[in-house]
């Protein structure tokens, strides 16, 4: 702003306040998901499609996420006509490092193949309104993570964690919250992982 200023001749030149101070150094954060994580993860993802409380594009976004190594807008902005089934690959045109091929695996072929189709929607990932895609994951991934958190102290077997789920599931017959696990854990002074709750989780 105080540059513009001073190219408009709205202020004399060299008289910006900021021209002294240093830009503070972002540090780029990428967290890789471990073997146990991308289980849970995938339970997760199964038991949220068995029961029909989570949007399947949503759910189909987050596979496809894990099986090609693409970018969120990669995924978000698939068209049908990027797909080749059968030469089994994704054609990106525009990315940030300009067009490029993405070999498709089985799995991966097999979440494209079975999403459902809305008519003259171009997207693969819909949204709610007519041929339109969906555009936030952040708020299903928050809640995915969570769920997928308490997965995750559930299939650690022995563990304090995995005897505290596993209590609470019996006396809720229902699996518990993550918040509901974190009181749970207050009260009897249990330390819990923090899983992939935590922020900056690559994708």
């Amino acid at each position: 702003m105080f540059n513009l200023a001073e190219l408009w001749g709205l202020r004399p030149d060299g008289s910006n306040p900021r021209r002294h101070i240093k830009k503070y150094p972002e540090v780029k954060r990428e967290r890789y998901l471990s073997p146990a994580e991308l289980a849970a993860l995938g339970n997760t993802l199964s038991r949220a499609e068995q029961e029909g409380v989570e949007d399947a594009y949503a759910i189909a976004a987050i596979r496809l996420l894990i099986f090609t190594g693409c970018r969120l807008n990669e995924i978000m902005t698939l068209k049908r006509e990027y797909v080749d089934f059968e030469g089994a690959c994704l054609r990106l045109p525009d990315t940030k490092t300009g067009a490029r091929v993405i070999h498709l695996g089985a799995p991966a072929l097999e979440v494209l193949s079975n999403l459902e189709r809305q008519p003259e929607n171009p997207w693969f990932i819909c949204g709610k309104k007519p041929r339109a895609r969906r555009t936030d994951l952040q708020p299903f991934w928050q809640r995915l993570r969570k769920r997928a958190t308490v997965r995750l102290w559930a299939m650690t077997e022995g563990s304090a964690a995995s005897g505290l789920v596993h209590r609470l599931e019996r006396e809720i017959s229902s699996e518990p919250t993550y918040n509901e696990c974190l009181s749970a854990a207050k009260n009897e002074n249990l330390e819990l992982a923090t899983g992939l709750a935590v922020s900056g989780t690559r994708r």
